[in-house]
């Protein structure tokens, strides 16, 4: 798979799409109803995953969204940044802070 936004490959880049789509769609939702646990943020298709762990929201995600472009944030925190995506072949990459 090639990702057809050259921004999706540079982690800072996903971190603040994630971040901007986080706050406009999903942050008083998932705020309202969660003190603490992780979101993995999916910046090609606007959707988010929960879950208490870091792993599990990603694996989530993943299994959601295998092309997906993901960023983590954890609730009750004021950064936590890991960034993954995909390709077709089953290939992946990650980052995190």
């Amino acid at each position: 798979m090639t990702i057809d936004n050259p921004h999706l490959t540079v982690p800072e880049r996903i971190a603040k799409a994630a971040e901007a789509i986080y706050t406009k769609r999903f942050r008083e939702k998932v705020e309202a109803d969660h003190d603490d646990g992780f979101v993995a943020v999916d910046v090609v298709h606007e959707a988010y995953y929960f879950a208490d762990t870091a792993e599990v929201a990603l694996q989530n995600a993943r299994e959601a969204a295998p092309n997906g472009v993901f960023h983590l944030i954890r609730l009750g925190a004021p950064v936590a940044a890991s960034s993954s995506y995909g390709w077709g072949d089953g290939s992946s990459s990650s980052w995190s802070l």
